[in-house]
């Protein structure tokens, strides 16, 4: 059994010549790792956060069907 682990500071491609995973992309690595959480942390915007949380949606129909909590999406930003 994995241990819990949740990924608290990440940033995406929209994170201009920081990070360069596409937000969805990043949520989909996540919950096949057994994440329990991402919180996607981009400088000055939102963005990456919105994608992540559409791609969190449809994997989550995908899966069960339904929307279900096995990995919580968590929205910040850094400035």
């Amino acid at each position: 059994m994995l241990p819990v682990y949740a990924e608290l500071y990440c940033r995406s491609a929209f994170s201009f010549q920081v990070g360069a995973s596409q937000p969805e992309a990043l949520v989909r690595a996540a919950r096949s790792l057994g994440y329990r959480a991402l919180a996607i942390t981009d400088e000055c915007s939102l963005a990456g956060s919105v994608r992540a949380h559409l791609e969190w949606v449809e994997l989550s129909k995908e899966e069960t069907g339904g929307l279900t909590q096995h990995m919580q999406l968590i929205t910040g930003c850094c400035f």
